[in-house]
């Protein structure tokens, strides 16, 4: 969704939908917090039933003065180009400027336009968690709607299939009271409860029901929660599921009501999830573990794998599992070496700039 004015501009349909705001609603922002968070809530004249459906991708603060005047740029010479009778007066060789300046203005408000479209809020718990993409160049071929789906992906943010047993926690109290939960109630319980992890579609929960049945965490039915034509345990599914209301997920405690035989060790207990009216705080519990004080790490590493050093390293390191964000610092050293040579304009005018954007402390040395 496009640059939605209010909430009713943003539909509430159960499917995971990326939201971009116009460039006035920019982070870091009061007005653009208050913006989110009444998209999330509400819709229309009624409350937002599936709020963790909902991905921001929001402006730069920062860079929104650059895009605009890179646009700028841009439609000044596209404006020239499509005056037919202006291009007339011009020689040969004002054309062929006019063709390069129009080219490069382009592809300049492009990477603009990804470099300041970086931040992503997701919903959570207490309202939404923030993300950064960087200020890293993005090659024009890529959609920046696959950047952002690929960095949460890295990140563990947007789950592809998700541990069998958390799926127990999409049941509702009817459904943990009657033992059992069709697939289209659970899916979208876990587009509606933003403390559940965020699928990345219906496949994500139907390979996860898949492994979890044939792990024999739970069964599947296949019937209207009345009576079953076919029920699945502790075996693998030899059919294609879909989400929908002919298909339950069955707990361990409820088959043998079934008739099916069921040995339940004693396990790890899943509890039902506390939907958000009822969410309160819990204290978190002391690791037993022992802990350090601090990390320090040196890695030669392949320039092509930022994009898993950051899921896998920098944001753990940043953020460990109690939530509780370390002091980190990061010392970047990159030794570039080119045969054929390094333009000037591509230290100066794209890597310095980047250095001087996000306020690094820097040194370049270079060799001719």
């Amino acid at each position: 969704m496009l640059w939605p004015e209010e909430p009713k501009d943003v539909p509430d349909i159960p499917k995971i939908s990326m939201v971009i705001p116009s460039i006035e609603k920019c982070w870091p922002g009061k007005t653009t917090i208050e913006f989110v968070e009444n998209i999330l809530e509400n819709y229309a004249a009624t409350f937002r039933k599936f709020k963790n459906a909902l991905i921001f991708l929001v402006a730069d603060k920062n860079n929104v003065g650059q895009l605009k005047e890179s646009v700028r740029d841009f439609l000044a010479f596209k404006k020239i180009d499509e005056d037919t009778s202006l291009k007339m007066t011009l020689s040969d060789e004002q054309r062929k400027m006019l063709k390069t300046r129009l080219e490069e203005t382009k592809e300049k408000s492009i990477q603009m336009l990804y470099e300041c479209y970086r931040h992503i809020l997701i919903p959570s718990a207490k309202g939404f968690t923030h993300f950064d993409l960087g200020t890293r160049a993005y090659l024009i071929a890529e959609k920046l709607s696959e950047k952002v789906k690929k960095f949460l992906e890295d990140g563990q943010e947007l789950l592809p299939q998700i541990d069998p047993l958390l799926l127990l926690k999409g049941f509702s109290t009817e459904a943990e009271e009657k033992g059992m939960c069709n697939l289209q109630e659970l899916y979208q319980n876990f587009l509606k409860w933003k403390q559940l992890p965020m699928l990345e579609g219906e496949k994500a929960l139907t390979e996860s029901v898949k492994s979890g049945v044939s792990q024999g965490f739970f069964g599947l039915g296949i019937g209207d929660g009345k009576s079953f034509s076919r029920t699945y345990y502790a075996e693998d599914v030899d059919q294609s599921i879909s989400v929908g209301e002919g298909f339950w997920i069955i707990k361990k405690e409820k088959l043998p009501e079934l008739g099916i035989k069921v040995e339940i060790p004693t396990e790890i207990e899943v509890e039902r999830p506390i939907i958000e009216e009822e969410l309160i705080e819990e204290e978190m519990k002391p690791l037993p573990q022992h802990l350090f004080k601090s990390v320090w790490i040196r890695a030669e590493v392949p320039w092509d794998k930022f994009p898993e050093i950051f899921a896998g390293i920098v944001r753990p390191l940043r953020k460990d599992v109690r939530g509780n964000e370390t002091d980190l610092k990061i010392t970047l050293e990159i030794e570039a070496k080119s045969t054929g040579g390094i333009r000037p304009e591509t230290i100066d005018m794209k890597v310095e700039e980047t250095l001087k954007q996000i306020k690094a402390k820097y040194q370049i040395e270079k060799e001719e």
